[in-house]
C-alpha cells in the first residue's frame, strides 16, 4: 500500500483537489479562468502521474481518471453554453470526494492485485475438481471467428427486422428505433475484437486466418457501430481495442496517439450520421456568446474597423464567431452548432449533477446499481421503482450524468464514497493482473475497464447493461478457452 501511495501519487492528487477548491471560488466572470486553470492542470497532472508514478505507461487507470475527470470539469466551467450555470458548493465537494475516493481506491486495488495475480499464475495447468485450469491457445481463434460470426448474423437479422440502417437515413431518431433482439449480440460480438488482435500479434497464424481475424476486427469494432450510428458502442469497443493494440505493441506513446485519431475521426463521422441540423443544435444547447477580452477605443483604429471587418480570417477562425459589439468594444466568441454538441457531450453530465444536488430529495437505496443485472432479472419491482424514482437534468433530452451520479441518487455522498470505492478496488486489481500475468482475457477485461476511466464524465457506466455484458462475454471466453474436463484415465 505505501508504495502505491507514493508522496508523488498524494502530491498529484492534493494538487487537483486545490485546483478544483480554486476554481470553485473563482466566481463571476473569472469562471473562464478557473476553467482554463483546470484543464492545464490535468494535463500537467496527466503527464506527471504517467512518468513518475505509473512508470511511463500512458493507459494507467490512475493516470487517466483523475485528469479526465478535472479536465471536462474545467471545460464545464466555462460555460459556454445558455444552460450553464453555476455549481452549488455542496457540488464541488461532492466531485472533490469522488476523484479522492476513485483513487485511493486504484491505488488500493493495485496492492490488493499483487496477490491476485499470484495466485492466478499458481493455478495454471492445474486441477479443479474434474475440471483442468489451462490455456489452449488453440481455441482462441476459433471462439473470436465464432462470437463475430453470431455478431455477423444477428446484424444481417437486425437489419432484415428493420429494414433501414441509420447511417443511411436522413432521420435523427433513426439510430433509436433501430433498436432490437438482434441489438445486443450486435454490440457483444465488439468484445471479441482484443482476442482477435491478441491472436494476431502472438500466434503464429496463416495469412488467410489473419485476414479472417482483420475482418472480425473492423466488423465489430467499425462497421457496426458506425452503420448503426451508435457512437456510445464504438467508443467502448474502440477502447478494448485500443488497450490491446496499445500493449501489445510495446506501450508505445505514438501507437496510442494513433489510435485517439482513428477513434476521433470516426466518432466525428458518427456525429455526421446524426443528421441534427444546425438550427436542432442551435436550439437544444444554446451556444452562449461569451465575452473574452475588453477594447478601448481607438479613434484611429475605428476608422479602419470597416476594413477589417472585410478581412476573412476575422469572418471564421475555425469553430468561432469572433465580432465587435459597438458599445464596449468586447470581443466575444460563439461556439458552432457542431462544436457545441460536441463541448455538450463533453460537460453536460456534470451539470446534470449539479440539478440532482440542488433537487433530488429521496433516496433509491442501491436500486439504481440493479438496474442492468434487472435485464436477466426481469424483476417489475425494481424496474418501476427505477422509473418512478426522481432524476433532474438541465434540459430535456440531455439525460447523461457523471460516474458517480446514481451512486449519489441511491445513497448520496455515502454511495460515491462506498461505491466508488468497490468500483476502483475492482479495476485497479484487473489492471495489475494484467500487468503481472500478460494473458489475452485479462487484457480484454483491462480494456473494458478503461470506459469507466476514460469516459467518467459520460454515464454511470457501473449500472450499464454493456459495460457488464462485455464482461459476462470475456469470462464466458476464458471459460471456453482455458477450462477443460478431465479424461476418465486422468480421473482413474
Amino acid at each position: 500500500m505505501r508504495q502505491a501511495l507514493s508522496k508523488p501519487f498524494i502530491f498529484a492528487i492534493l494538487f487537483l483537489v486545490a485546483l478544483m477548491g480554486v476554481a470553485a471560488g473563482l466566481g463571476g466572470d473569472f469562471h473562464l479562468w478557473g476553467g482554463l486553470l483546470l484543464m492545464v492542470g490535468a494535463i500537467g497532472t496527466y503527464f506527471f502521474l504517467v512518468f513518475v508514478c505509473e512508470d511511463r505507461n500512458f493507459l494507467g487507470l490512475r493516470a487517466l481518471f483523475a485528469p479526465v475527470w478535472v479536465f471536462t470539469i474545467g471545460l464545464a466551467q466555462l460555460r459556454l453554453l445558455g444552460y450553464q450555470k453555476p455549481w452549488q458548493v455542496r457540488t464541488w465537494c461532492a466531485l472533490i470526494l469522488a476523484m479522492v475516493v476513485f483513487e485511493l481506491g486504484l491505488s488500493l486495488g493495485k496492492t490488493l492485485g499483487m496477490p491476485v495475480a499470484l495466485w492466478l499464475k499458481e493455478r495454471r495447468g492445474k486441477r479443479v475438481g474434474n475440471f483442468r485450469l489451462k490455456f489452449r491457445p488453440e481455441r482462441l481463434f476459433w471462439l473470436c471467428i465464432g462470437v463475430s460470426a453470431v455478431g455477423l448474423f444477428s446484424f444481417i437479422m437486425s437489419y432484415l427486422c428493420r429494414g433501414y440502417l441509420p447511417f443511411f437515413t436522413t432521420s435523427s431518431q433513426a439510430y433509436l428505433t433501430y433498436y432490437s433482439k438482434w441489438v445486443i449480440f450486435v454490440v457483444a460480438s465488439a468484445a471479441a475484437s482484443p482476442l482477435a488482435y491478441y491472436c494476431i500479434k502472438q500466434q503464429e497464424l496463416s495469412r488467410w486466418k489473419k485476414a479472417l481475424l482483420w475482418i472480425c476486427i473492423f466488423n465489430n469494432t467499425f462497421a457496426y457501430p458506425i452503420l448503426m450510428v451508435n457512437r456510445g458502442v464504438f467508443i467502448c469497443a474502440a477502447l478494448m481495442l485500443t488497450c490491446a493494440v496499445f500493449y501489445l505493441n510495446k506501450q508505445r506513446f505514438w501507437v496510442l496517439c494513433l489510435c485517439l485519431v482513428v477513434i476521433l475521426g470516426m466518432y466525428e463521422v458518427g456525429a455526421v450520421a446524426r443528421s441534427y441540423t444546425n438550427e436542432y443544435l442551435d436550439y437544444v444547447f444554446e451556444p452562449s456568446e461569451i465575452k473574452i477580452q475588453n477594447v478601448q477605443k481607438d479613434p484611429v483604429k475605428d476608422d479602419h474597423s470597416s476594413d477589417l471587418s472585410k478581412d476573412p480570417i476575422n469572418q471564421d477562425v475555425g469553430n468561432l464567431e469572433l465580432n465587435k459589439p459597438e458599445d464596449d468594444q468586447a470581443l466575444t466568441f460563439q461556439l458552432s452548432p457542431q462544436t457545441a454538441f460536441l463541448y455538450a457531450y463533453l460537460t453536460v453530465s456534470h451539470d446534470n449533477f449539479n440539478e440532482a444536488i440542488l433537487n433530488a430529495n429521496e433516496l433509491t437505496f442501491g436500486l439504481r446499481q440493479l438496474e442492468p443485472f434487472n435485464v436477466i432479472l426481469r424483476s417489475k419491482a425494481i424496474e418501476n421503482a427505477i422509473e418512478d424514482s426522481e432524476y433532474y437534468m438541465v434540459k430535456d433530452g440531455l439525460t447523461t450524468v457523471n460516474l458517480f451520479g446514481d451512486a449519489y441518487y441511491d445513497l448520496r455522498e455515502v454511495g460515491i464514497l462506498l461505491l466508488g470505492l468497490i468500483w476502483a478496488i475492482v479495476l485497479g486489481i484487473l489492471e495489475q493482473c494484467y500487468l503481472k500475468n500478460r494473458g489475452p482475457f485479462a487484457l480484454a477485461a483491462l480494456g473494458n475497464a478503461l470506459t469507466p476511466a476514460v469516459l467518467c464524465f459520460f454515464s454511470t457506466w457501473f449500472a450499464n447493461f454493456t459495460f457488464w455484458m462485455f464482461w459476462g462475454l470475456i469470462l464466458l471466453l476464458w471459460i471456453g478457452c482455458c477450462v477443460s474436463r478431465k479424461k476418465r484415465k486422468d480421473r482413474q
